[in-house]
């Protein structure tokens, strides 16, 4: 109710003394702190983050004196959205459109963090770029893990990815695989999900249902790359027949998938624990 209300400070003192994302493992409290979330960027969001031709539907502010600020430019994020977001985490899955909002909103921060070549603002941007990554490691990531097979979230994920350098990218690909599937209960029901869902796939994979098995990987990794490309890849070093089709399954995949397997296959060449077959 106090985020329907737009009464943030008190909500988020209550949040404060429950454990981490209970409050908002209940769909409707999620929900509610995503609106109140949508009211918040919306100002900033018609400014820098529409794309061209889209129009929307404009939501009202609310007219509680307790409601937190709109945002009008980047550095407004920090003032509660920020803090707002890390409260959903995984659950802003419950809302895609928020989550295409906020990616949207962080690229047309990128743009202006490449473009802004002023010395006087370069320690705000860095701190933003900082906040904005954290974001994409903390929610964005891990509820693009609960998007069942969402093909277009994770192409509007790569617009923002592709901006950042390679080094912020794989450094966010590894805390997705080694860490957060075990942040949060729903994440570690998915990861065990897609293993399962994994092995039955690459157990009937052949060369002769290699485009009926490629769709089928290329919808499970729209969500969880990173756990399907690394049990794929200990099944290669094992069985060498499994090499042509699985090469020829991965016709499947979306941009950010390409670059994340691109990570994986670094790091198992990498890891000195696993050996490869000549």
């Amino acid at each position: 109710a106090l985020c329907m209300f737009g009464d943030w400070q008190h909500a988020q003192s209550i949040m404060d003394q429950m454990p981490s994302f209970y409050a908002t493992s209940h769909k409707a409290i999620a929900l509610a702190l995503c609106q109140l979330v949508h009211l918040t960027v919306e100002p900033l969001y018609r400014r820098a983050g529409v794309p061209k031709g889209a129009k929307g539907c404009v939501i009202r502010p609310l007219r509680n004196k307790r409601a937190p600020r709109p945002a009008e430019n980047f550095e407004d994020l920090r003032r509660d959205t920020f803090s707002m977001l890390c409260y959903l985490g995984p659950h802003l899955s419950h809302d895609p459109i928020l989550f295409a909002k906020i990616v949207r909103l962080g690229k047309g921060f990128m743009k202006e963090y490449q473009s802004d070549s002023k010395s006087e603002v370069k320690d705000k941007m860095d701190t933003l770029l900082s906040c904005f990554l954290s974001i994409a490691d903390q929610v964005l990531l891990p509820s693009l893990s609960l998007m069942e097979c969402n093909a277009c979230m994770s192409e509007e994920l790569w617009g923002l990815f592709k901006l950042f350098p390679y080094r912020h990218r794989y450094r966010l690909y590894g805390q997705w695989k080694n860490e957060t599937y075990s942040s949060h209960p729903l994440l570690v029901k998915v990861k065990a999900q897609t293993v399962e869902r994994a092995k039955y796939i690459m157990k009937r994979l052949t060369k002769e249902n290699v485009k009926q098995s490629g769709r089928q990987i290329g919808k499970l990794s729209h969500s969880n790359p990173t756990i399907l490309f690394d049990y794929m890849l200990s099944q290669i070093q094992w069985y060498d027949n499994l090499i042509v089709p699985v090469v020829d399954s991965l016709k499947y995949l979306t941009s950010l998938n390409y670059d994340v397997l691109a990570y994986c296959i670094i790091e198992a060449l990498a890891n000195p624990e696993k050996e490869w077959k000549n």
